[in-house]
């Protein structure tokens, strides 16, 4: 039955990914330095925010982040924010793609995160927490000596790639 067993192992591997995500928010969670934004009254800014947050980064870092990730609630709150105000600004700020606000922020991506995981005893919580939204640096290809806030290191197997059945 080998289908089964290639889906039993693609369930695995997405286990295991889940579970690199999970402990890697939690690091950049114990990391973050929080400064709240309100993007629900007035006149919010949040790509200014967000732009304001990468320079402080930059500034604490020294090196320019190059990836932000939104909570899926925190994205959602840009787009009410700017949905929310009259002016050619707040429309244009809506109108922008992901990779368009990427550009505007001066990163190389931009993930927003909507999934969630099952903690037993108190049900589905999301991964990302969807008020947060995360500024930090993290490489394509890392190594010991880069500057990635978060790093997952792994050994090739027999025959290349990082996964073995």
């Amino acid at each position: 039955m080998p289908r089964k067993l290639e889906e039993a192992v693609a369930t695995l591997k997405m286990m295991q990914l889940r579970a690199d995500i999970i402990r890697a928010m939690a690091l950049l969670n114990t990391l973050a330095t929080n400064t709240n934004k309100t993007w629900s009254s007035g006149s919010p800014t949040p790509d200014n925010d967000v732009k304001m947050a990468i320079k402080s980064a930059r500034t604490a870092l020294g090196v320019q982040p190059n990836k932000v990730l939104f909570g899926g609630g925190a994205w959602e709150l840009r787009d009410k924010a700017f949905a929310s105000q009259n002016t050619a600004g707040a429309f244009a700020g809506l109108m922008r793609m992901e990779t368009d606000v990427a550009r505007w922020y001066r990163v190389n991506r931009i993930h927003i995160n909507d999934l969630v995981y099952e903690v037993p005893g108190t049900g589905k919580t999301p991964i990302v927490t969807d008020n947060k939204v995360f500024v930090f640096t993290g490489m394509q290809m890392p190594s010991t000596a880069d500057t990635s806030n978060v790093k997952r290191f792994w050994s090739s197997v027999m025959g290349g790639g990082e996964w073995a059945v």
